[in-house]
């Protein structure tokens, strides 16, 4: 361990304080044409080092949900960093800066006074208003969110920037001869204190990251990986480490004095539990370079590399997948704010996004048509699933028709009190599509209403030895009679109950299934059958049916769970018409639609060895 004197105090040129334009268009740079080197081959950051030079490799890929963003730049973005779910800042070649307040969907540049030669490699935010931005000879300051920024230029170069609280900056990179790491502290009355620090021979840092204000490690070429402590005091103490590797290491992540990572050249993955006192190799499964990196704990992390690679682990590096990135380009920084949400940037103004998939909105239950009285208003509702949040409209009129929009951006729609027979359907959109429903008639009548179901009795499970009251809600011109019935909708051998809306059944100790049958003096209705089951038995349940048309004498395939692999003891109900089965599975039934089965939506639903499925509505066309 050596210990190194400050070569320097104080610069005499004061900060620049300005205020920047957002949304002016950033200083256009002229491209780094190579390495930049010096005759000990020392490297710096630049667009040419980070091209695509190792293979991308071969991976065994899942569903990418990647997807990429408009920056506006075509510059090399070096380093991302996020304070929030929506807000973030990137940092690039030619001083480029971009700030976003709306998860990525737009990107605001900001103009600097500093030559685009400076680059920028670095930006962090130590929270939302005090953050840091820095390149080969540049390093900025805003303490209000990038309203005002104070920036020092000069110096020699340094390649990465890490701030350790709203005063103090580290930086490190080839320097001037051997120095390669420095400290500034930006004062009060707008001067910087400077402490330069040597050491490192025939080592470049590439990168440098603290846990606290005393406590770093910077690593770089030939393997290289320095300890640095007391780096608040006059003589801060830096011990090299044994990576056992010679390639360039370019990239560090420390979750705490203990648990780290390193990223480097060929797909070198490094890996400390104990501070680094020893650093283990991981098997990264590609030859790609690999340049930033992120952890979000000691279980998940990202490495990003040339040839578009980013590499996955959910068990702290023991293994890593490849997820797909949509690119070839080299990808260079990461910041992730939950497995889920995160983001990349690299080369030629490359942002990706890692986000939930959008899913648009799908009907799950169709507003239904219905029959009421004249005088009388009703209630529609949609179902629907996909990505949240969905805008609805209602339309008055046929499924397609807007031209007489009603109600409010809601699931749910009163009509009017109605005379006529009406019309009514609903359009429903998201962020990534829309959906038309089909049209729900209200047929109103004079006189007699028939009988209908609003509210169906439920299925439900219970422990054995309990009782269960079932309750339906219906409507229609009084009176209204009521007969439960034990058994599956439409079987009339087991009738129970006492006449009302309501039934409690006797205790139950074996799954049993229940309908209830609704009549005025204009017509009957049947209710769906409740299914009655005791937990811990699951029974049959079914998660969806298909059918190629849908047509009465087709076949159709019942999919799901807890069917028998014996027919015979398999019984399928498309409304109260048996179905005829072809084939049986634990999770498959091939039945014959019966033939004579009517058009339009019908309750399926399976008992096995007399327990009673779920019921899952079904359209015969």
């Amino acid at each position: 361990m050596s210990r190194f004197r400050s070569t320097g105090v104080a610069i005499a040129t004061a900060l620049v304080i300005q205020s920047l334009g957002v949304g002016s268009p950033a200083i256009a740079a002229p491209r780094d044409t190579g390495k930049i080197t010096s005759e000990s081959g020392t490297r710096v950051l630049s667009e040419s080092s980070a091209m695509s030079e190792g293979a991308a490799g071969v991976f065994e890929a899942e569903a990418s949900v990647w997807q990429p963003l408009a920056s506006g730049v075509t510059t090399y973005l070096w380093d991302v960093h996020f304070t929030s779910s929506n807000e973030g800042w990137v940092a690039g070649s030619g001083a480029t800066l971009l700030h976003t307040t709306n998860g990525g969907a737009s990107w605001a540049p900001y103009s600097f006074g500093i030559s685009g030669s400076s680059g920028f490699h670095s930006v962090r935010f130590l929270d939302q208003d005090t953050g840091w931005v820095g390149g080969l000879y540049s390093i900025a300051r805003t303490l209000n969110r990038g309203v005002t920024w104070s920036y020092l230029v000069g110096g020699a170069p340094k390649n990465r920037w890490f701030p350790v609280s709203s005063t103090v900056v580290f930086g490190s990179g080839p320097g001037s001869g051997t120095e390669s790491m420095y400290r500034y502290t930006f004062n009060p009355d707008g001067t910087v204190s400077q402490l330069s620090l040597s050491k490192w021979p025939g080592m470049t840092p590439m990168d440098i990251y603290f846990i606290d204000a005393n406590n770093g490690w910077s690593v770089g070429s030939g393997g290289g990986i320095t300890r640095i402590a007391n780096a608040m005091s006059t003589f801060p103490s830096m011990t090299s480490q044994s990576s056992g590797v010679s390639v360039w290491l370019n990239a560090i992540k420390m979750l705490d004095q203990n648990t780290g990572w390193i990223a480097g050249d060929s797909g070198t993955i490094l890996h400390t539990a104990d501070g680094g006192a020893t650093w283990q190799q991981q098997y990264s499964g590609t030859a790609a370079d690999l340049y930033g990196l992120h952890f979000l704990n000691a279980s998940q992390g990202w490495m990003v590399g040339t040839g578009g690679v980013i590499l996955n682990t959910t068990d702290g590096g023991a293994s890593w997948a490849s997820e797909p990135s949509g690119v070839s380009s080299a990808l260079l920084g990461v910041w992730m704010l939950t497995p889920d949400l995160g983001y990349v940037t690299g080369a030629g103004g490359t942002i990706l996004k890692k986000a939930p998939a959008c899913l648009g909105p799908s009907i799950t239950s169709q507003p239904l048509s219905q029959t009421i009285a004249s005088g009388q208003s009703i209630a529609l509702g949609i179902d629907v699933s996909g990505t949240a949040p969905f805008t609805y409209q209602w339309y008055q009129g046929v499924s397609g028709d807007t031209s007489r929009p009603v109600g409010f951006n809601s699931g749910s729609f009163a009509t009017p009190i109605l005379s006529v027979t009406t019309p009514y359907w609903v359009h429903v959109s998201n962020a990534c599509g829309s959906i038309d429903s089909s049209t729900a008639t209200i047929t109103v009548v004079s006189g007699c209403l028939p009988a209908f179901i609003v509210v169906q009795p439920q299925s439900t499970q219970v422990s054995s030895g309990q009782s269960v009251m079932l309750t339906v809600i219906a409507d229609g011109s009084a009176p209204l009679s009521f007969q439960w019935f034990q058994g599956v909708s439409g079987d009339t051998s087991h009738p129970v109950g006492t006449g009302t809306s309501t039934f409690i059944t006797p205790p139950i100790t074996a799954a049993s299934s229940y309908w209830v049958r609704v009549a005025n003096a204009c017509g009957s209705v049947a209710s769906d059958t409740a299914v009655i089951t005791i937990q811990g038995s699951p029974g049959p349940v079914i998660s969806g049916i298909s059918s190629k048309t849908s047509k009465p004498g087709t076949a159709a395939t019942i999919k799901g769970s807890g069917f028998s692999s014996v027919k015979t003891k398999d019984v399928v109900y498309f409304g109260s018409l048996k179905a005829k089965i072809s084939k049986a599975s634990s999770s498959a039934l091939k039945v014959k639609i019966p033939k004579k089965a009517k058009n339009g939506t019908v309750p399926v639903y399976v008992v096995v060895d007399g327990v009673t499925s779920n019921t899952v509505l079904f359209t015969v066309k």
